[in-house]
């Protein structure tokens, strides 16, 4: 009978470590389902509709981000300043190309969350048309109503340049974002440069 006691007790011993090496393999796939499940995926968006320009970042994945690093860079050199991420010198850049422009920004700092989902528009600005209007009305205030049309042309033509001065500075533009997900796996970098 000792031989039947040792059989039982070799086999529940048995029974006992695959229970405990199948928990084990459970638990560690869950957390690789729950790991994976939480992925998340910045993408740059990028809009350009009559005197409007605008970039934003959405995130497309189904988890939160954890941002690690916001970076500008103008002509491929890196800038930034303590009050906002680096957009004074891209404003000032834009503002020079095309004064009047109207301007809105966003930035992030390190370790600000961005939701699964959301979008976040990180730089939006006009080249309204009445500031070439108002260029032209400064040097010729007084204008004929047989000069209407000619004064109609001009204005566009210089709202036009305007808009390219404003394309051209953009060009000089690019955006980083470092992140990772909020298990603390970092993912690809991604980038902005405006193209044409």
């Amino acid at each position: 009978m000792p031989k039947a006691e040792t059989i039982i007790a070799t086999l529940a011993f048995c029974v006992a470590v695959m229970s405990l090496y199948y928990t084990v393999e459970q638990n560690r796939a869950s957390q690789e389902h729950n790991r994976l499940s939480v992925v998340p995926h910045l993408t740059f968006q990028w809009e350009e509709r009559n005197d409007l320009y605008r970039i934003w970042i959405k995130n497309t994945g189904i988890g939160p981000a954890k941002i690690s690093r916001f970076e500008l860079f103008v002509d491929d050199k890196p800038i930034g300043d303590s009050q906002n991420g680096g957009w004074n010198d891209v404003l000032a850049m834009l503002s020079d190309a095309a004064s009047g422009t109207e301007l809105d920004f966003e930035w992030f700092e390190e370790g600000d969350g961005f939701g699964s989902g959301e979008e976040r528009t990180l730089l939006k600005f006009r080249v309204p048309r009445n500031v070439a209007e108002r260029m032209i009305a400064a040097l010729n205030p007084d204008t004929e109503e047989g000069d209407r049309k000619a004064k109609e042309a001009l204005i566009n033509k210089v709202h036009t340049g305007l808009l390219e001065s404003a394309e051209n500075s953009l060009k000089r533009l690019k955006i980083r974002i470092s992140y990772s997900s909020f298990y603390g796996e970092k993912q690809e970098p991604i980038e902005f440069q405006f193209k044409n």
